[in-house]
């Protein structure tokens, strides 16, 4: 029986392809996550800490294709959306930047509280002093459908933009290999890393 064979190139011409695959994959994470918290934040069967972690996450997936890095831009891809999406994503994006990642912004405050002696006990006086957080924990399940939503049109657009890099290369990367240096290659299989790669970054192709 033939078996189809993969083998690695490594060829700066593959360079979109590779970012396409790797924001559509951050594409598809988002539209995952939110559909966890569809049709409503606090009716979906989700304890606290799950639904704490998937509103901090969701933005912050959701903004790694447009935060520049090592690859390539997808601006394009806002073409796609009318001005209520445009909205959201730019409203999406502070939220990584002011609220996920970092805390400055108004979904996040702590007040002091002074807990004053009812007068008929005693007295005026303070019996207490306290901090109290007042966060915003998610957003409303509407909200999550309209990410949902801008996550599935980016899905259509890069899918669309990775078939056209697709069919591209096989001419590409014959203007550098010939087909018996392809076939002599070793075949290439995935590996996963561990924590040891978190602090090596990731490079652009170069020619071998």
């Amino acid at each position: 029986m033939a078996t189809y064979r993969a083998v690695a190139v490594n060829l700066p011409e593959c360079q979109r392809l590779i970012d396409l695959s790797s924001i559509k994959r951050d594409f598809e994470r988002c539209k995952d996550m939110c559909e966890k918290l569809v049709p409503s934040s606090f009716d979906n069967g989700l304890d606290r800490t799950v639904i704490d972690a998937l509103a901090t996450a969701i933005p912050v997936v959701y903004a790694r294709p447009f935060n520049g890095g090592v690859r390539v831009r997808v601006d394009d891809l806002l073409s796609v959306y009318d001005d209520d999406d445009l909205t959201l994503h730019g409203q999406v994006l502070d939220m990584r930047s002011k609220f996920s990642a970092h805390s400055v912004n108004g979904m996040e405050q702590e007040i002091v509280r002074v807990w004053l002696n009812p007068e008929e006990r005693g007295g005026r006086k303070i019996n207490n002093v306290n901090a109290a957080a007042n966060v915003l924990l998610a957003l409303s399940g509407g909200e999550y459908v309209h990410i949902l939503s801008l996550c599935t049109k980016a899905l259509a657009w890069i899918s669309d933009e990775s078939d056209a890099e697709a069919s591209r290369l096989p001419s590409t990367i014959l203007q550098h290999y010939t087909l018996a240096e392809l076939y002599e290659m070793e075949d290439h299989w995935t590996q996963s890393s561990g924590l040891e790669s978190v602090n090596k970054g990731r490079s652009r192709l170069k020619k071998s």
